[in-house]
């Protein structure tokens, strides 16, 4: 959190460095746990995974990594990231994700506290219960484009720790930019999103 302030008051060659830091984390690691790359865009990532059980095992592998980078560094030197994930069809076109499921992902990303993974509904039904994978109610939000709030789940992914959300329920929804137009068949998969 605070990427565009922080290059912004130290310059675009140290808000790449910061970038590079989660770039030399999370890229590597994909292939660790079955997961593509989409896109580098600023300051997030945005991959996708088959098995929704390893993306949030990626994912939790990922803040633990920066959590460890972290250890020494000043607060406005660490990278405390947020994550989003869902599951959904996804529509694959010349490397780009497009449809609802991306969209949800991106949506719920900002929700999540600075170091925070939270899910849908969706992947929390596939992945509670999995080994490794602890799961909570976070909150309910308002979703823009979405009749009925959405229910988020918080991964617990740094032993007992669990963000409080109690302050944050039912939250309105920022803006996420649309997708595109379907061209390829959908295929169900588990779009995730990183920011930092």
């Amino acid at each position: 959190k605070g990427y565009t302030s922080y290059t912004e008051t130290h310059g675009d060659l140290a808000g790449r460095a910061l970038a590079q830091r989660v770039t030399e984390v999370a890229v590597p690691a994909l292939d660790e746990f079955d997961g593509k790359m989409v896109k580098t865009i600023g300051d997030a990532i945005m991959a996708y995974f088959e098995d929704p059980a390893q993306a949030v095992r990626y994912s939790a592998f990922v803040q633990k990594s920066l959590k460890e980078g972290n250890v020494g560094r000043q607060a406005i030197e660490q990278v405390n990231l947020r994550i989003g994930l869902n599951l959904g069809e996804v529509i694959v076109d010349e490397g780009e994700l497009y449809g609802d499921a991306v969209n949800i992902a991106a949506r719920i990303e900002p929700q999540a506290k600075p170091t925070g993974i939270l899910v849908s509904p969706t992947v929390y039904e596939k992945v509670q219960g999995s080994d490794g994978i602890v799961c909570q109610y976070a909150k309910k939000v308002a979703m823009k484009g979405k009749s009925e709030p959405m229910e988020l789940y918080q991964v617990i992914w740094d032993g007992e720790r669990a963000d409080d959300y109690s302050e944050d329920e039912i939250t309105v929804m920022a803006d996420a930019a649309s997708l595109g137009e379907e061209t390829v068949a959908p295929q169900p998969t588990t779009p995730s999103y990183y920011k930092w």
